[in-house]
C-alpha cells in the first residue's frame, strides 16, 4: 500500500518507512475524514536531527462515509463493519454484563452505564460462590439434623425427648400464629383509622372552601347592589341638577312661539 503524503510504499510498520508518518494520516483512515490530498491543501516538513514530522491541513476536511478501521492490537486495516480482528483474531466489540450495551472491547469500563466488566464478573462470581457455600451449609446443617432424629427414634428416651421437643414447638407455632393475627389485626385497625382522618380531612377542607366560595359570592352580590344603589342615587343627582334648565328651557321656547 502506498502512502498518501510521500506517493512511495508504506510498508508494515506503524509509520511509513519513507516520510515517518503514522499509519491512519498515511493510509488515510481518518475517523470520518478524507486523507489530506486532493480536496485539501498541506505542507509537511521533516525535521534534520531527528526526522520529525509535521503536516498542516489548510482547507476544512470533507465528511465521507468511513469504510474500514484499524485494529486496536495488531495495527492492520481492516473493514468497518468487523466484529473480529481478520489478522489477529481479536473481538473488537464486548456487551456489558449489567446493561447489555455493546461498546470496543479496548476499554475496561461500559461507555453507557461505566460498569468495569472484570471487576463486575469477579463480584458476580464472588457471590455466587458465597451462596453456594451457604447452601451447602445449610445442607449440612439439615442432615446433621435428620441424623440426630433417627438415632433418637432408636431408643425409648429419645422418642421421649422428640415428643417434648414438638410439644415445644407446637406451642411455639402457636404462640406466634396468635402474635400474627394480633398483629394484623392491629395494622388493619390502624389503617382504617388513618382512612376515617383522611376523609375527616378532606371533609373538612371540602367544608372549608364551600364557606370561603359563600362568602366570596356574598361579597360579590353586596358590591354588586352597592353599586346599583350608587347608580341610582347618581341618576336622582342629575335629574335633580338638570330639572332647572329643563324648566327654563321650556319657559323660553313657549315665550318664543308665543
Amino acid at each position: 500500500m502506498k502512502c498518501s503524503v510521500c506517493g512511495k510504499e508504506f510498508g508494515e510498520g506503524m509509520t511509513c518507512q519513507n516520510c515517518g508518518v503514522d499509519r491512519v494520516t498515511g493510509l488515510g483512515n481518518y475517523s470520518g475524514y478524507e486523507t489530506p490530498n486532493g480536496n485539501a491543501t498541506s505542507r509537511s516538513s521533516s525535521g534534520s536531527q531527528n526526522g520529525s514530522y509535521r503536516q498542516e491541513v489548510v482547507s476544512q476536511p470533507k465528511i465521507v462515509e468511513v469504510k474500514s478501521i484499524v485494529c486496536y492490537n495488531c495495527g492492520e486495516i481492516i473493514p468497518a463493519d468487523s466484529k473480529y480482528c481478520p489478522h489477529c483474531s481479536t473481538s473488537l466489540y464486548v456487551t456489558c454484563p449489567k446493561c447489555g450495551h455493546e461498546y470496543s472491547s479496548q476499554y475496561p469500563a461500559c461507555s453507557k452505564c461505566g460498569t468495569n466488566r472484570n471487576d463486575y464478573i469477579e463480584k458476580q462470581k464472588e457471590l455466587a460462590e458465597a451462596e453456594r457455600k451457604r447452601k451447602q451449609e445449610l445442607e449440612i446443617s439439615v442432615s446433621r439434623i435428620k441424623e440426630k432424629q433417627l438415632q433418637k427414634e432408636q431408643t425409648p428416651e429419645g422418642r421421649e425427648e422428640l415428643r417434648r421437643e414438638k410439644e415445644v414447638l407446637d406451642s411455639y407455632r402457636a404462640k406466634w400464629s396468635k402474635e400474627r393475627i394480633e398483629r394484623e389485626k392491629r395494622m388493619r385497625e390502624a389503617a382504617e383509622e388513618a382512612e376515617k382522618n383522611r376523609q375527616e380531612r378532606e371533609r373538612i377542607k371540602e367544608e372549608e372552601i364551600q364557606k370561603r366560595r359563600q362568602e366570596r359570592e356574598e361579597r360579590v352580590r353586596k358590591r354588586e347592589k352597592e353599586a346599583a344603589e350608587a347608580q341610582r342615587e347618581t341618576g336622582c343627582l342629575y335629574m335633580l341638577i338638570l330639572a332647572p334648565f329643563a324648566v327654563i328651557l321650556l319657559m323660553c321656547l313657549g315665550l318664543l312661539f308665543s
